[in-house]
């Protein structure tokens, strides 16, 4: 098995089809997905809602990433 080399450059983001949201009813933070619904725990909350951020600064042109 051949190991990947993740680079600085690499933006992880949510697959096609899959946002992450808040459940109005239990005011968690949840993955939805074609298949179904996902309720994150806080550190997967944490690493999506910083992941989120930096895309939507990226998006702005607020931020560059090199």
């Amino acid at each position: 098995m051949q190991a990947h080399t993740i680079t600085g450059s690499a933006q992880p983001r949510l697959a096609r089809g899959v946002r992450l949201q808040t459940d109005s009813k239990t005011d968690k933070s949840v993955l939805l997905f074609p298949e179904g619904v996902l309720e994150l725990n806080e550190t997967a909350q944490e690493i999506l809602t910083v992941q989120e951020t930096l895309a939507d600064l990226q998006r702005r042109k607020l931020i560059q990433f090199t």
